[in-house]
């Protein structure tokens, strides 16, 4: 067993390790509608992990139940033997060790088994992926190879009584050590109230909560523990009222370095029940002075209990129906209203009939609120709950809403209407809150956000819709500013990640929202699919351009035809005239090109013209132009020349250029070229001049024997 083992993962180490290869278990042990409200997004969810627990694990028959329940739960859960499982819950208390102690008593590896620091709450705030979809794992079949040192069952939890070389270590509250109860919170769940004899208690119950494994915490803890005089390396049996809050133990104390942990799983739970069991009950000695202290302390905490129940109004003569909840589930307070307005109400099931003894754990343990409207003898109460640690029970205030709620039903159905005129309009419509809370939509908005009815956006913002990676903060800040300047923005274009996840084109138009004072209260927005459109537009300026290109463009060579070269001259000539610089315009004519194609036919012609295009292309510069006026006749545009020695040296390398022989199959092939040239300004000063000048030069060229160059004015 490893000592000092930290059984603890942060949300960051989890993350890194999701995006490596590695082969990760992720387990959520909160309930359904937990984690269908959102969870990790590769985690499974097994809220068996904590909800189950038998009576007991002694005998072969709960043994056997016991450990097959939980080879079929982690067979579901993908788990088989070498993977990293990982447990988690909203924080770090009760249910995620649950899960690995679990683990470790089945045979797993404790090094492959890890709880999650600050548990899903933490994950959220750290921003790393999360999801609302079920994901469901490949089974695998794991199979337990239980360790029996790790788990102690109640026939030898009994042979360990009288040991002191064992130290029986009670984890539970301190009504449950001195039997003022039976279990946590004074619900009696179990059928006798005490300890285990020659038991030590720590008070433990101070240290159970998302902050349990700080150094601080850790080092209070171990103070316990050495007042107890408890050491390292002394023999440990944990035992509580059942499993949770022993596991929790379990990993703080390996945490410290504590070696020889053993844990009576089914504790008290189990004990209680058993007719042989020896048990101490301190309330059996009303002169005991821990007993005396003890009911104290517990008057004093229901004095403050009191006193805190009249901080949230909770006055005796309030008109309203004001009540409270305990643990259980029942009814503990009730002031003269709501036993007359509501007298139904005995227990908080009576209000919410599926609501589980887990969900009011954890109302009460998180101060979480919930409220609901209730209908008696035709008259409607809104009904808010506010669950409170500090008071251990759920706080319940109502008041009527029978006039609000007819009312609301008014204005129910005039929303309908205009929800179906909205619903008709061809186009998306929203508005949204000042902070960007959805309001409402039509159903074609809705149809793009994934949502079925109206009630589904309501509350959400852009982070919550398809675009949330995309384009939700960009959206945001659009509104921001329409708001901030009140001033609507219409008819704009934008990307929109669809339902389907592909990127649209929308035409978006925004105003701002006012209430009947004229105050802006949110803003309004309506938007169009234009993709299609978009489309449309692209293709047809794509076959504009090629038109373009095609009534500009040689089709054999893609070089500039008459047209274009007429066009590049003029541009050339008026950039020269400006600057006060030369130009030299070629007349190029392939020397013998009519016996290549008597000889060897048009298709071998059309690849040596398309060859001599690209010798021609590399021979000059990129800002001079090469033209194909028709046949085996070429022109280039040379510009910013300083001298005609500039001519003569582009002139030359072209026909060096031409001079490298062309193989095309079997054929080798010379090319030459004959080649005029005429000067702007010098030999004339119109485009038209200029190209009659450089042809006449070209066939001086050929008369001077070909594969030259000649000037008009030598």
């Amino acid at each position: 067993m490893q000592d000092n083992i930290n059984f603890m993962l942060k949300s960051k180490e989890l993350n890194n390790l999701l995006n490596t290869s590695k082969e990760i278990i992720v387990i959520d042990v909160r309930t359904v509608s937990e984690y269908n409200n959102g969870h990790i997004e590769s985690a499974v969810n097994f809220p068996e992990v904590f909800t189950y627990l038998p009576e007991g694990i002694t005998t072969d028959k709960e043994k056997e139940d016991f450990i097959k329940f939980y080879e079929i739960l982690f067979s579901k859960a993908g788990v088989s033997k070498n993977e990293l499982v990982v447990f988690y819950e909203d924080k770090f208390t009760l249910k995620s060790p649950r899960g690995l102690t679990i683990l470790k008593y089945l045979g797993y590896d404790e090094n492959n088994i890890k709880v999650l620091d600050g548990g899903y709450l933490k994950w959220v705030d750290s921003g790393f992926k999360t999801t609302k979809k079920s994901i469901q794992n490949t089974q695998k079949i794991f199979t337990a190879n239980i360790d029996k040192e790790l788990f102690v069952d109640y026939h030898e939890m009994l042979s360990l009584i009288d040991d002191p070389s064992i130290i029986k270590l009670d984890v539970r509250d301190k009504d449950e050590w001195i039997g003022i109860s039976s279990s946590p919170y004074g619900i009696d769940f179990a059928p006798k109230k005490g300890r285990i004899p020659h038991s030590v208690w720590i008070e433990w119950y101070n240290f159970i909560t998302s902050d349990m494994l700080s150094v601080e915490s850790l080092h209070k803890i171990n103070n316990e523990l050495q007042k107890k005089n408890i050491q390292q390396n002394d023999n440990i049996v944990l035992y509580c009222f059942k499993g949770a809050r022993l596991s929790n133990s379990y990993i703080a104390l390996r945490r410290l370095g504590y070696q020889n942990i053993r844990i009576y799983f089914a504790g008290w739970n189990e004990w209680c029940r058993k007719d042989n069991a020896p048990i101490i009950n301190e309330v059996e000695n009303n002169n005991n002075p821990i007993l005396q202290e003890n009911i104290a302390l517990k008057n004093k905490l229901d004095q403050i209990n009191l006193k805190a129940a009249s901080l949230i109004d909770f006055p005796k003569y309030n008109k309203e129906p004001i009540f409270a909840f305990d643990r259980s589930g029942h009814i503990v307070f009730q002031n003269e209203a709501t036993k007359i307005k509501l007298p139904n109400i005995k227990q908080i099931s009576d209000v919410f009939p599926d609501i589980s003894t887990a969900d009011i754990y954890n109302i009460i343990d998180n101060n979480k609120t919930k409220s609901t409207t209730v209908k008696i003898n035709d008259k409607y109460y809104l009904l808010n709950f506010i669950g409170s640690r500090n008071v251990n029970n759920i706080l319940a205030y109502g008041f009527e809403t029978t006039e609000m709620n007819i009312l609301n039903k008014d204005l129910k159905r005039q929303n309908s209407l205009i929800q179906n005129i909205i619903n008709t309009v061809p186009f998306r419509i929203f508005w949204k809150d000042k902070e960007g809370y959805y309001l409402g939509a039509n159903s074609l908005f809705l149809e793009d956000a994934q949502l079925k009815n109206i009630d589904d956006i309501v509350g959400k913002t852009d982070f919550d819709m398809p675009w949330a990676n995309t384009q939700a903060q960009l959206f945001i800040d659009d509104d921001t500013n329409i708001m901030n300047t009140g001033r609507a923005k219409l008819h704009y274009e934008e990307n929109l990640t669809n339902n389907l996840g592909k990127n649209i084109i929308i035409s978006t138009s925004k105003t701002p929202l006012k209430d009947e004072s004229g105050n802006i209260v949110g803003v309004l927005g309506s938007y169009a699919d234009v993709t299609k459109q978009k489309e449309m537009e692209l293709t047809l300026l794509k076959q504009k351009d090629i038109l373009e290109h095609r009534a500009h463009h040689d089709s054999l060579t893609g070089l500039p035809n008459r047209v274009l070269f007429q066009d590049r001259l003029s541009q050339a000539i008026n950039k020269a005239n400006r600057r006060n610089t030369k130009i030299a315009l070629f007349f190029l004519d392939l020397d013998h090109f009519k016996e290549i194609n008597d000889s060897f036919g048009h298709e071998i012609g059309d690849i040596v013209l398309k060859t001599v295009t690209k010798k021609l292309t590399n021979a000059i510069r990129l800002e001079d132009t090469v033209a194909r006026l028709g046949g085996d006749e070429f022109t280039i545009i040379i510009e910013n020349l300083t001298c005609e020695q500039d001519a003569s040296h582009s002139a030359k390398k072209i026909l060096e250029e031409l001079a490298h022989p062309v193989v095309i199959g079997e054929n080798t092939l010379y090319i030459s070229s004959s080649i005029g040239i005429s000067i702007y300004p010098d030999d004339g000063l119109s485009s038209k001049n200029l190209l009659m000048f450089s042809d006449a030069a070209m066939y001086k060229a050929k008369e001077k024997g070909r594969n030259n160059f000649q000037y008009h004015n030598a």
